[in-house]
Order: structure tokens, then sequence, then C-alpha cells
């Protein structure tokens, strides 16, 4: 959009009919007018609302025959913002606060010209602070007695793995446990697979951590401990899961209790 002077001049007036009110614009040309506040009015022009005392308005607001640009700085923005035209050219700065922000239709970045800025295949790049809303959970699981555990990526999230640590105590029963941790899409199909390098004698206690960037043991330190590295980039989607069991199937009466450490954010 190309700049333009401003005249000291009155471009038409306000006229109301029931609850509208339309401003209509006299003269040639087509005119902007810089908004510095949108006041809502009851019909007998008394104010709705105020800055402690916010109306909220239901149903849809359509804005017609004219674009809306939003130059005051900063202007904070609170509540769920639908942006449902295309396109909506917005200059100055926009703070987003609340969670969540849904949006619906097409966002287009514009320049002064109305040329709309960056396609699928050319993206645009955008400097300074963007901010995501992952944040680090840890999930745990210390049900006794258990050798299989799964954790599963609920509706609306995505997962991705840190580490997990694993206590396992197994029974005065059978023979030696292998513990493997398995990666699984939401219909159960394995897509990453992980064992220690050794396995676990009966009736022994054993510690396990699995992690990105770790030594791969193949043999139990001091007695008891194993690391076992994992891929850097494990992303789980919702419905799928990690499973965490003794792939013997030895002893249900075994004692498994684990940590997972994940970045969790919404979907």
């Amino acid at each position: 959009m190309a700049n333009h002077v401003w005249h000291n001049r009155t471009y038409g007036s306000i006229q109301k009919s029931g609850l509208e009110r339309v401003i209509d614009y006299s003269g040639t040309g087509a005119y902007f007018a810089p908004v510095r506040a949108v006041i809502l009015m009851d019909e007998d022009e008394n104010l709705l609302g105020d800055r402690d005392s916010p109306v909220f308005v239901t149903g849809n607001v359509t804005l017609t025959d004219s674009e809306v640009f939003l130059t005051n700085n900063p202007l904070p923005i609170t509540g769920e913002v639908f942006l449902t035209n295309n396109p909506l050219p917005i200059t100055g700065d926009v703070f987003l606060t609340n969670d969540p922000l849904p949006i619906t239709g097409d966002v287009q970045l514009v320049d002064n010209f109305d040329n709309v800025i960056g396609i699928r295949g050319s993206p645009v790049f955008i400097t300074g602070h963007v901010t995501d809303d992952w944040s680090i959970i840890t999930l745990s699981d210390l049900t006794q007695p258990d050798n299989d555990k799964t954790f599963t990526v609920p509706a609306e999230q995505e997962y991705q793995f840190l580490s997990a640590f694993v206590t396992y105590a197994a029974a005065n029963a059978g023979g030696d446990r292998q513990l493997q941790l398995d990666f699984r899409d939401t219909d159960d199909v394995v897509v990453g697979q992980y064992r220690p390098g050794a396995v676990h004698a009966v009736n022994t206690t054993g510690y396990y951590m699995f992690a990105p960037a770790i030594a791969d043991l193949d043999a139990l330190r001091d007695s008891q401990y194993l690391s076992t590295p994992v891929a850097p980039t494990t992303f789980l989607s919702a419905g799928e899961d990690m499973r965490f069991f003794d792939n013997n199937a030895v002893s249900g009466s075994d004692i498994m209790g684990i940590k997972v450490r994940v970045a969790r954010r919404r979907a």
C-alpha cells in the first residue's frame, strides 16, 4: 500500500439506523481514515464497556469494502482471534497473549504496495523472537508388579522423547530378562526399537538409561547399570506410544518403575 498524505478535512458523516452505525464517505477517490479506537454504543448512544469492563461480541463481525490496518504499537490482543477473510494485511506489532489462538483461513504478508510476500515455494524469513509452546514434562509409571508398560501420546498433543530412566527388579523365577524399548505408531507398528547391551539376570535389580548421545554399554557397570543411546530426533504424534517391556516375558511378578522425560506441545 502506498503512503498517503493526511489532509485536514472531513470525509463523511456517521449515520445511525437501529443498532447500526455506517460511516458514509463522500467525495471522490479512495480515502483511508486512521482508526484510533472502536467504541460500542447502544441505540441511545450510551457507551458500552470500558477498559476494565469489556464487551463480549458474539456472532459474525464482517468488514466489507475496505482493508483493516492495525497501526498502533503495541497492539495487545487477548482472547481468540479468527482470521477468516483473505487477505487481512496487518502492519505494526501484534501481541497474541492467550492460548489457544485458533486461526482459520489464510494469513498473508504484503508489502507497501499490497503485493503478497512469499508463497509456498518461497518462504518469508521472519526475524525477532518466535515463541513456540513446547514444555518439558516427566511421565511416570511406578505400578507394581509389572514387566510391560506403555505411554501413549494424548489427543491433540505431540511428544519429543528426551530420556527414560528404568528401575527393574527381577523376581526369583524363570531365566534372564531382556529389556526393550519400542516406539510405535497408531497401528502399534514398531517404528523404532532399542535393546540394552546385556540381559538382566534372575533375582537382581538393574538401572537403565535411554537417551541421545550416551554410551552404548554392553556390560553392566558397577554390576547394576546399563545405558543405551536413542536417536536425538524421536517425535511421536497423538495416539503413538512408547512401550517398555521384557521381551522374554519371563514373569509378571517383576517390578519395573519408569520415569520418562519428553517435550510436549499442542498439535
